[in-house]
């Protein structure tokens, strides 16, 4: 059985998809990652080099996805 808050769940299956192959986990969560970045930019002082950095990496490898 599964619980969410009132509803209860009796599924026969459940799947764990570690290799992308049902949910394509990047183009939900680099979006996601890289607007926290943003957000993250924009509240601290100084140089955003690590950040943009990091933001960068992750476009790019979305985009080679």
């Amino acid at each position: 059985m599964i619980r969410i808050g009132n509803l209860e769940f009796h599924p026969s299956l459940i799947a764990f998809d570690k290799d992308g192959t049902l949910v394509d986990l990047h183009s939900q969560w680099v979006p996601w990652t890289i607007h926290l970045l943003e957000r993250l930019e924009a509240q601290m002082p100084g140089n955003h080099a690590l950040v943009e950095y990091v933001a960068a990496s992750l476009v790019l490898h979305h985009n080679n996805y």
